[in-house]
């Protein structure tokens, strides 16, 4: 069977992927994908599986070490999520379901969880794919996620160094049985105050309810007080993609400014590229949290309102007590 040859470090244009992560100079492993007879497009970099329900199948990886040392690589295979950055993640495998998630890829799919890899040499991994008897309409999403295992001497020598080199590769796993049309949907849930890289946010946790992927996502979100139409808080993100069944909390800037106890709204315009959409929910932030996550944020603006009120009573003590001593003045 013929193998497709991935380029590591290529520019990455579709929605599901070849993805690596890592700021060394060299991969000390490389991957070959093999695709199978049921590759719906055998252009892609990952495999586009069509199955059928109660199949049982064998999809192979190929691992190379290019080093001249015996290498350790860790497999996960876990169900595809999208992360607060509005990124398709393989990576994470102790998330917890969504809730319209009817099949997770991590159930439907075994194999190794480590393999050993003698320098210089190659070594086929198969996994076994388990498809659920009952057939599904859409799409279901996962990766197949490997990383270096850092040696107690690469680890000791990495000890004091800030940017520290890390080896991982992820190949999605996309699979559909049919060419049903599956119609998007996307809601809003939680809105609650945070902390976004230790600065003052607020987050709206966006759905995707659909076995369906969502591409070239834009969201424009806009805060305003409840009831009130001034705009006090806004931000606003391009390019962003979500996973079939998942969800991701969306964060708003709070501009560095504390968090005041309140009622607000919030205002999501929403566009992909299979739909538009217009979210709206009210939201409170309570005295507790304000109080809690303004003493943890860094880098927020003073309110100077109670200085400028103390100093403004004092100019005005001063100027009633010059204006009584002057007319005292004039009628002695």
């Amino acid at each position: 069977m013929k193998k497709k040859y991935i380029i590591f470090g290529m520019t990455l244009f579709s929605l599901l992927t070849f993805s690596k992560t890592g700021f060394a100079e060299k991969m000390d492993f490389g991957v070959q994908t093999i695709p199978s007879e049921n590759q719906i497009d055998k252009t892609k970099s990952y495999f586009d599986l069509r199955v059928k329900p109660g199949e049982k199948q064998t999809i192979s990886l190929s691992l190379s070490n290019s080093s001249d040392k015996e290498i350790t690589v860790a497999i996960e295979t876990n169900t595809a999520v999208t992360n607060r950055n509005g990124i398709i993640d393989y990576k994470q495998s102790d998330v917890k379901a969504d809730n319209t998630l009817t099949y997770e890829f991590s159930d439907l799919i075994s194999g190794e969880k480590k393999i050993v890899l003698p320098a210089k040499k190659t070594k086929k991994v198969d996994f076994q794919l388990n498809i659920p008897k009952k057939e599904f309409d859409g799409t279901i999403l996962g990766g197949i996620y490997m990383k270096k295992i850092e040696t107690e001497q690469e680890k000791e020598k990495q000890k004091n160094v800030q940017i520290k080199n890390e080896y991982s590769v992820a190949v999605g796993v996309e699979l559909s049985e049919n060419d049903n049309k599956v119609k998007s949907e996307l809601t809003l849930n939680d809105v609650h105050p945070d902390l976004e890289n230790y600065r003052t946010a607020v987050t709206a946790n966006i759905q995707n309810t659909q076995p369906k992927l969502e591409g070239k996502m834009k969201v424009v979100a806009q805060i305003t007080k409840k009831g009130q139409k001034k705009v006090i808080h806004s931000t606003e993100k391009e390019n962003m993609k979500m996973a079939p069944n998942s969800n991701f909390d969306f964060p708003i800037s709070w501009d560095n400014e504390p968090l005041e106890p309140g009622v607000y709204t919030v205002n999501l315009a929403i566009q992909t590229n299979n739909g538009k959409w217009q979210l709206t929910k009210d939201f409170e932030i309570k005295a507790s949290e304000s109080k809690a996550l303004n003493s943890e944020a860094v880098e927020l603006k003073k309110d100077n309102q109670f200085v400028y009120i103390v100093v403004g009573s004092l100019l005005v003590v001063i100027i009633l007590v010059l204006l009584f001593l002057l007319s005292k003045k004039k009628k002695a």
